[in-house]
């Protein structure tokens, strides 16, 4: 009889010790988990500080590409060109009349 008292008596002990060894791997675990989701929150937020100035550098790109656009279609300079390229204001308007023809398109 002693023998199986003292065979009760070690099932709990056992018992306690396999819950303490899956807590302390439980808690391993949870820290690995807790460092590597710190870490992969680094690094994505670098990321997005290096896309933000990205698009920072970007928008103001396209503000000065928008200028620039503006700048060439401005009829001022359109004008100023075409100046020193020879060309000017038209002094003599000549109207070419449609000639007689059997086909011509414009009878039809």
């Amino acid at each position: 009889m002693p023998e199986t008292i003292s065979k009760s008596l070690e099932a709990p002990l056992y018992f306690k010790r396999k819950i303490v060894v899956g807590l302390i791997f439980l808690i391993i675990f949870v820290v690995t988990i807790e460092i590597w989701v710190a870490n992969r929150s680094a690094t994505f937020g670098e990321k997005i500080n290096a896309l933000e100035a990205t698009k920072y550098s970007l928008g103001l790109e396209n503000d000065y590409l928008r200028n620039q656009i503006a700048q060439k279609k401005s009829l001022t300079l359109n004008q100023k060109k075409s100046l020193n390229l020879g060309f000017g204001k038209i002094k003599n308007i000549e109207y070419i009349k449609p000639l007689p023809i059997a086909l011509n398109s414009n009878k039809f």
